[in-house]
């Protein structure tokens, strides 16, 4: 049985906002990176072609929805980690 994604209920400004998140969906973060790092390894992307690739999207993104990176770079935290969070982001299907 496929595991139900819960409903994560968050407020206030982004920086807070995430980390309400982070807090929520922690285990799930664990296995999304998990899932996506191995997925990465087996096409044998390392750190510098996975940069080269938010490099190339990084335009597409904020052309389709520029509150996507507009979010993301208000975070010290995210910009560390920017990387792993995009490569996860860009494999994911948009509903």
């Amino acid at each position: 049985m496929i595991e139900p994604f819960p409903l994560i209920e968050i407020s206030g400004p982004p920086r807070e906002r995430g980390r309400q998140y982070g807090r929520q969906a922690a285990e799930r973060i664990v296995k999304g990176r998990a899932y996506y790092g191995a997925q990465l390894d087996r096409l044998k992307l390392d750190g510098a072609a996975v940069a080269g690739l938010v490099r190339d999207y990084l335009p597409l993104i904020e052309q389709l929805e520029p509150a996507y990176v507009g979010e993301s770079a208000e975070s010290p935290t995210a910009s560390r980690s920017r990387s792993r969070t995009w490569r996860c982001s860009m494999r994911s299907p948009r509903s």
